[in-house]
C-alpha cells in the first residue's frame, strides 16, 4: 500500500508554512481591496439611474423618479449630488450645474438659501435641497457576489495546491 501524505506532513516544512503566510495576506489584501472599491463613493455607477428617486428636501419634500425629470438623452450616467459642484470628473461643473437647476425647477425650488452664521462654531451651512437615492441597493448585491466569487476562487486554488502535492483535492489532515 502507498503511504498517503497528509496536511500534517505539509506543515512539518517551512516552505508550506511561508507559502500559507502569503496565501492568507493575499486574500485579505484583496478582500479589502474589493470592499474599499465597491465602498469607495462614485467609484462605481448606479445601475439603474432612471428608476432611481430624488426626494426633495425643502418645505414641499416632493418625490421624483429621475426618469420623470430628464428624457433619455439628458439622462446623467450618475446620481447627481448637490453638495459635489467641483469640476473634473465625469462633468463639467456647468453640466453639474444644470441638472442642478433641472432638478430644483422640478422641486419647485427658486432659490437655495445658505446660512451664514457662526453661532456654536457653525461656518457656511449649505443644506442640500435635495438628496438622490438609489431604488435598489444593487452595489451591496454585487459586494457580496464578489466576494463569494473570491472565496470560491480562492478556495479552487487551496485544492489545486493540494491536488498537485498531496495527490487528492481533499487530503487528510
Amino acid at each position: 500500500m502507498e503511504n498517503k501524505k497528509t496536511i500534517s506532513d505539509l506543515n512539518n516544512k517551512a516552505w508550506y508554512r511561508a507559502v500559507k503566510v502569503v496565501y492568507i495576506f493575499s486574500f485579505l489584501a484583496i478582500v479589502i481591496i474589493t470592499i474599499t472599491l465597491f465602498l469607495a463613493e462614485g467609484e462605481f455607477r448606479v445601475l439603474d439611474v432612471p428608476n432611481s428617486r430624488i426626494v426633495c428636501q425643502y418645505g414641499n419634500e416632493k418625490q421624483f423618479l429621475m426618469k420623470e425629470i430628464f428624457t433619455r438623452d439628458e439622462m446623467p450616467i450618475t446620481l447627481p449630488n448637490y453638495s459635489n459642484t467641483q469640476p473634473g470628473g465625469l462633468f463639467s461643473r456647468i453640466a453639474q450645474e444644470q441638472l442642478q437647476n433641472q432638478i430644483l425647477k422640478s422641486c419647485e425650488i427658486n432659490q437655495v438659501t445658505i446660512e451664514n452664521s457662526f453661532k456654536g462654531g457653525k461656518a457656511d451651512f449649505v443644506p442640500d435641497p435635495f438628496r438622490a437615492e438609489e431604488r435598489y441597493k444593487i452595489q451591496i448585491g454585487y459586494l457580496l457576489l464578489s466576494l463569494l466569487i473570491l472565496v470560491v476562487v480562492f478556495e479552487m486554488i487551496r485544492r489545486i495546491f493540494y491536488y498537485i502535492f498531496l495527490g487528492n483535492i481533499k487530503p487528510q489532515k
